[in-house]
């Protein structure tokens, strides 16, 4: 082989990959741009899915991230913070609506409520309404909320959960399933789903 042939031979196989890398960066950033268009709203797809204007997402990326100042945990939906790994998540309701809307529900989940089958589930608001925080471990959890909510026992039958003031255990529920629509949550300061 000729001292041409050979240099010619190296260029062809730098030009091809050249243009190999070149296509494979396009192709990153093509596939990037449409995971999330935007990184101010990285469950964009989602949130479009939901019916959600590009101003109600970002609304709602606002209060998400503002939860997740407050409360930790990491997003897992447009609308869901995990708040660890044995299960516990807070789910909020989207702009404009006030009942919570689990964007990925099980057919386990009680019907416009969001609570699904094992979990104990406290609203901020009355009826079910307002943010939803879902437990199915054997733990005290602080009350999120103060004032009057709402609560769903849809744990596995008779199991009961514990609400607790400054003394102790002060009322056990009936045991699952349960709920209360309208609950007293001023004097609770955690409960024991178990």
């Amino acid at each position: 082989m000729t001292n041409t042939a050979h240099s010619q031979r190296g260029w062809t196989i730098k030009l091809g990959l050249a243009l190999a890398s070149s296509l494979a960066l396009l192709t990153s950033a093509a596939l990037s741009a449409q995971a999330s268009p935007n990184p101010e709203l990285p469950f964009a797809h989602q949130a479009d899915e939901a019916g959600l204007t590009h101003q109600q997402a970002l609304t709602m990326q606002r209060s998400v991230d503002s939860y997740l100042k407050q409360v930790g945990g990491s997003q897992v939906a447009v609308n869901e913070i995990r708040l660890d790994d044995r299960g516990s998540s807070l789910l909020l309701p989207l702009p404009g609506e006030k009942k919570v809307r689990d964007l990925e529900a099980s057919p386990s989940t009680i019907q416009d409520s969001g609570c699904s089958y094992t979990y104990f589930c406290v609203y901020s608001g009355i009826n079910w309404s307002g943010a939803l925080w879902r437990w199915s471990d054997c733990n005290n959890h602080l009350m999120p909320t103060r004032g009057t909510g709402s609560w769903i026992n849809y744990q596995t039958t008779g199991t009961r959960v514990k609400f607790l003031d400054a003394y102790g255990v002060r009322w056990m529920d009936a045991g699952a399933p349960s709920a209360d629509d309208v609950a007293d949550f001023s004097w609770v300061l955690s409960t024991k789903p178990c």
